[in-house]
């Protein structure tokens, strides 16, 4: 129950009166409370109710006092605690977050994986899905703030173009801090992004093609307010299809495999997907016109045909 706020004032005139009327009970010549309440030295029901009502009144007066206190000390104690939540909330949501693109970091992305090993349904099907921007080093290493405008604003465009089941994270610089394995390093150079795709190979196929002949030409055209020239934006990418019981480091180290196999490509876009030997399973002719379009947009580059 909140307490009434019974405002200063109030509160003086109150304990003022209260304190004559005791004051003037012990004073000889002093108008007696006793005498107005007891005029004849007998109760009656209205001395009864009159008594009643002031002694409910100044409880209620002083214990009203004392709750409005810790009322106010409560509302700050919960200001604190939701500004800390707030506080908490921000510092774990930086914490997860890159700072050079703004997008999701490898944290985040470990954090959704370990989510998924625990919680999803053990034979679901996800896209793990690595780019790298093509020509990427030869800007940076011209300019590195041109680099950076470039890396964000690539990383902030396809952020804001994922659908629903699909996530993007910055593949980070320093990974081998992360995973203690220099091994992750060996093909990369920062400027790698990291997709989690739910759904079959057609799923991410789809993706990618999407990204080619959307996002990056769009980005493309988008380099000339950028960085001031125009740049024909491509990539290399590999997709390896894990389930949800994948740990993060077998689905690197699969993905890697494919990557540097892809980085030998010649192409604009350079691609190599594993498994290689799951597209005769689909039937459905969108499913076949997704192979067909990547075909046609990519330099395909494939690993040993084994089952995965």
């Amino acid at each position: 129950m909140k307490p009434i706020d019974i405002k200063l004032k109030y509160s003086v005139l109150i304990t003022l009166l209260v304190a004559i009327f005791v004051i003037l009970e012990f004073v000889d010549k002093g108008i007696k409370l006793s005498k107005v309440v007891f005029p004849n030295g007998e109760l009656n029901i209205w001395n009864v109710i009159l008594l009643c009502f002031l002694s409910v009144f100044i409880t209620w007066f002083i214990m009203n006092h004392y709750l409005n206190k810790e009322h106010k000390k409560h509302s700050t104690t919960k200001l604190e605690r939701d500004n800390l939540k707030l506080e908490l909330g921000e510092s774990e949501r930086q914490k997860h977050t890159d700072h050079k693109t703004g997008i999701p970091n490898y944290l985040s992305l470990q954090k959704t994986i370990k989510r998924l090993n625990y919680h999803d349904n053990p034979v679901r099907k996800y896209q793990f899905i690595l780019i790298d921007l093509k020509g990427f080093k030869t800007i940076n290493d011209k300019d590195m703030n041109d680099g950076d405008k470039l890396l964000r604003a690539v990383g902030q465009y396809l952020y804001t173009k994922m659908r629903r089941n699909e996530n993007i994270y910055r593949y980070p610089d320093d990974i081998a801090e992360y995973e203690q394995e220099s091994f992750f390093r060996l093909h990369t150079g920062g400027d790698e992004f990291v997709f989690l795709i739910k759904g079959n190979q057609v799923e991410g196929l789809g993706f990618v093609n999407r990204l080619a002949r959307n996002d990056f030409k769009e980005l493309s055209i988008m380099t000339e307010k950028i960085l001031g020239r125009h740049l024909d934006l491509s990539f290399h990418c590999s997709v390896t299809e894990i389930d949800s019981k994948t740990e993060l480091k077998e689905a690197m180290r699969e993905c890697i495999k494919g990557f540097s196999i892809a980085k030998k490509g010649t192409g604009d876009f350079n691609i190599c997907w594993h498994p290689n030997n799951v597209e005769k399973t689909f039937t459905e002719n969108w499913e076949l016109n997704i192979y067909k379009d990547i075909k046609e947009k990519f330099n395909v580059l494939t690993m040993e045909d084994i089952d995965y």
